[in-house]
């Protein structure tokens, strides 16, 4: 019998993709093992009960003060990441909390001490290889046991072309900030923004034509994208290693939406039916571009994603690595 201990996270999209949205299955599929979740996990007499303890996004000293702690009592350690915690753009909210020097050594002394670091992407994996030879890649990865793929052949899809995201890729809406303006001027179609509001692209020519939505529970945020049939999601990215290291969530959740998405054309993105960018002025392009597609050239390329999606990205598979992680701890 195993027992471990997972840091929990508040109920996000972080929580969703990396915490209990995947622990949970695991719960009901490995009978000889005890989960816990816990935000309060770092005491001694805590950590004491516990084989394996997983934290996502532990940095800076007073996290490394946790995981000596677990060293010393013969702990198992998971580490998780999801961001490039040694570059953030210095309009990045938590810029200055992960940047100062006391918090870069930390960062690479609590990589070094983990026994074992998942990542969501090969980026991070190659970024990490310095710190510790023990870096897994399990992506992000598309919640089948929830949300079957549909057939959209016979849905027409809405004039809907959506963004989602939140505040902390604010910085990444401006520095598109003319391109997006531009576009949005466009009155044939609604630009929804979901997660936060880019007041700063608002014109006379383009007010009426941006809805923004509110960020909302996870379950909910999902629910109103699988029935929200938009024609398209797009994602405009500042080109710097943050955001090189960054998962393609937005792209499984264009799935679960019914479409595909217009993203940069960087590792993470090139898969089929992905439709991608190399500049800012092709970003424009191809958005004008996309927004006049028919139907049924969007359903050609939303087959061809969902298939690579199902060949690379599904939870029932991408879980696997996870129930091995643990039987090797």
């Amino acid at each position: 019998m195993k027992r471990i201990l997972i840091n929990n996270q508040q109920m996000n999209g972080l929580s969703w993709y990396r915490v209990q949205g995947v622990f949970s299955y695991l719960e009901k599929e490995m009978d000889n093992v005890v989960f816990s979740y816990t935000k309060d996990s770092d005491t001694w007499r805590e950590m004491f009960r516990w084989d394996i303890v997983h934290f996502n996004r532990a940095f800076g000293v007073q996290s490394l003060e946790v995981l000596r702690n677990l060293k010393l009592l013969k702990k198992q350690i998971w580490l998780d990441f999801d961001d490039n915690i040694f570059k953030l753009d210095k309009q990045h909210q938590h810029y200055n909390a992960f940047l100062d020097n006391n918090a870069i050594e930390a960062n690479k002394e609590i990589i070094r001490l983990a026994d074992v670091v998942t990542v969501t992407t090969k980026f991070l994996k190659d970024l990490f290889a310095e710190y510790n030879d023990n870096i897994i890649v399990i992506p992000n990865s598309y919640n089948d046991h929830i949300f079957p793929f549909r057939d959209m052949s016979n849905t027409v899809r809405n004039n809907l072309i959506v963004w989602r995201g939140s505040n902390f890729h604010r910085h990444d809406l401006y520095d598109f900030k003319d391109q997006i303006t531009e576009v949005t001027k466009d009155s044939r179609f609604k630009w929804v923004f979901m997660g936060d509001d880019p007041w700063f692209i608002k014109t006379n020519d383009n007010e009426n034509n941006i809805l923004y939505i509110a960020p909302k529970d996870a379950v909910a945020f999902y629910k109103d994208l699988y029935t929200a049939s938009p024609l398209l999601f797009h994602v405009p990215l500042k080109n710097d290693d943050f955001n090189l290291a960054k998962s393609n969530i937005a792209m499984l959740e264009a799935v679960l939406a019914g479409t595909t998405i217009l993203a940069p054309k960087t590792e993470e993105w090139e898969h089929d039916g992905v439709f991608t960018y190399t500049s800012k002025e092709d970003y424009l392009t191809k958005l004008k571009a996309l927004s006049c597609s028919t139907n049924t050239y969007i359903e050609k390329y939303y087959n061809l994603l969902v298939e690579e999606v199902k060949d690379k990205f599904l939870l029932s598979k991408n879980n696997n690595l996870r129930k091995e992680i643990i039987r090797n701890l």
